[in-house]
């Protein structure tokens, strides 16, 4: 309303014309909004390409290959070490999850209850 009161008084627009702009405002609002949203993900994508410039940056950035190497030799031997404990997971080709789960979900009732009534022993025994 605001805004129509000046344009009213500023303006030489007629009546329609300022209806239109008004009507008009939600419109704008949403542009300038998703306008706004893509302004501020194409300047995220921008940073790591302005963080290259640097010359620390620069060093980190080239150190990477070697510590991702590092860091998947450590993965490896981590699962080639646990992995076989975890039995048909590790070893199997074709694996049901709904029945692992289940499995994992009964044993887990199972072992919560039966801990459970030893803890209650013990403190009946003081």
């Amino acid at each position: 309303i605001f805004y129509g009161v000046l344009m009213a008084v500023f303006t030489d627009f007629d009546g329609p014309t300022i209806a239109l702009c008004i009507l008009s405002f939600p419109l704008f609002a949403y542009t300038g909004i998703v306008v706004s949203e893509a302004g501020m993900v194409d300047i995220k994508d921008l940073r790591p390409y302005y963080m290259r410039l640097f010359p620390s940056s620069r060093r980190r950035l080239h150190a990477l290959p070697a510590m991702r190497k590092e860091l998947q030799a450590d993965l490896r031997s981590f699962i080639k070490k646990v992995g076989p404990a975890l039995g048909e997971i590790y070893y199997g080709k074709e694996l049901d999850w709904t029945q692992i789960q289940e499995k994992s979900r009964k044993s887990s009732f199972q072992f919560k209850h039966s801990h459970s009534g030893d803890a209650l022993k013990d403190v009946k025994k003081d």
